[in-house]
């Protein structure tokens, strides 16, 4: 697995899986009624850096699996959201355990980040199993560490701080590479 700048050759495979009702079902944004020119706007604005990380999951042989972000970087909190989103093709694979470890270690050991937070709709047991078997547990409410923002009661909240050892267990990175 890779992590990589995303590049025009992933916008019909990033809209795949914005097609994909299993995949995109649960989140807040409407994918279904994305276009593959969306898919090249958003690849397009990846190339600005300065508020927001986003990086294609390939595989060995370099195919576009899905998208991992950190998203409204703040460098004054030492703050980010992540997302990720991985199609049928990646599911399965560890390619979204390959990917959370990589960009939580860009996180904290690159730029220099204290915190990374996300949520996820509490229907979407998938990804809730997923993020527990990295080793988070899901919190009672929005953490203090997020930007203010209106509190959605379908949300599950997750965190993750610099030096904190998540368990990976489907993929081969381990916990040291979090230390600060």
């Amino acid at each position: 697995m890779i992590l990589r700048k995303l590049e025009p050759r992933d916008a019909e495979p990033m809209l795949a899986w914005m097609h994909d009702p299993e995949t995109v079902g649960l989140l807040k944004t409407d994918f279904m009624n994305k276009t593959t020119a969306d898919c090249l706007v958003f690849i397009e604005a990846t190339r600005d850096e300065s508020k927001n990380l986003h990086r294609a999951v390939a595989n060995d042989t370099d195919r576009y699996l899905g998208t991992v972000s950190l998203k409204g970087i703040d460098q004054k909190r030492k703050t980010a959201e992540f997302a990720i989103t991985v199609g049928p093709e990646g599911r399965g694979t560890g390619a979204a355990a390959f990917a959370m470890a990589e960009m939580l270690q860009t996180a904290f050991e690159k730029l220099g980040l204290e915190t990374v937070y996300w949520y996820v709709n509490r229907e979407n047991r998938r990804a809730i199993r997923f993020y527990e078997k990295q080793g988070f547990q899901p919190l009672t409410a929005r953490p203090a560490e997020t930007p203010e923002a209106d509190e959605d009661p379908r949300m599950v909240w997750f965190l993750c701080k610099a030096g904190q050892k998540p368990v990976f267990s489907d993929h081969e990175i381990k916990a040291e590479k979090f230390r600060p």
